[in-house]
């Protein structure tokens, strides 16, 4: 795995921040909710706050199979791996913050976790310029019938 690859995926996912979470649920089928990254680890692991009594938790308690998208306008962001939920007293006070607290009855609240994903894998679509050079790409490509260009990539972790 090229180290490039790695610290554009790491980039783009800070830059992104907002993520659908997939997990499978019963008999097969795929449930995704928003959640908001907290860091990404020098493993490469994803930190997000979760309440211990979810349905997510439970989910990944069973199958930890996920899925963690970020998208943008512009880029695309699509992580696998498995995930636990864990508390790390350390992390959850590193990343404790006013938009977190909403979520629970406190800092103290025994239901304040933190949902780690172990990433195995990803893959980004990412059309750097910004929205005009994406609009001058899709125009090109539809003119000349030649594929819409930008940057692609797939990253095993």
């Amino acid at each position: 795995m090229e180290k490039d690859e790695v610290t554009k995926i790491r980039e783009l996912v800070e830059d992104l921040r907002f993520a659908m979470v997939t997990a499978p649920v019963r008999e097969g089928d795929l449930h995704s909710r928003p959640m908001t990254l907290q860091e990404i680890d020098d493993d490469n692991r994803l930190w997000f706050f979760i309440a211990s009594d979810s349905e997510l938790a439970t989910q990944v308690g069973q199958d930890p199979r996920v899925n963690a998208a970020f998208a943008s306008k512009e880029t695309w962001v699509s992580v696998a791996g498995r995930a636990a939920v864990v508390q790390d007293a350390e992390r959850i006070d590193r990343y404790w913050d006013s938009f977190v607290e909403p979520w629970f009855d406190g800092r103290d609240d025994p239901r304040v976790a933190l949902l780690r994903i172990d990433a195995s894998a990803a893959e980004y679509w990412d059309t750097p310029g910004g929205k005009v050079t994406t609009v001058l790409s899709l125009v090109k490509s539809v003119v000349t019938g030649e594929p819409m260009t930008g940057d692609h990539g797939t990253v095993e972790l």
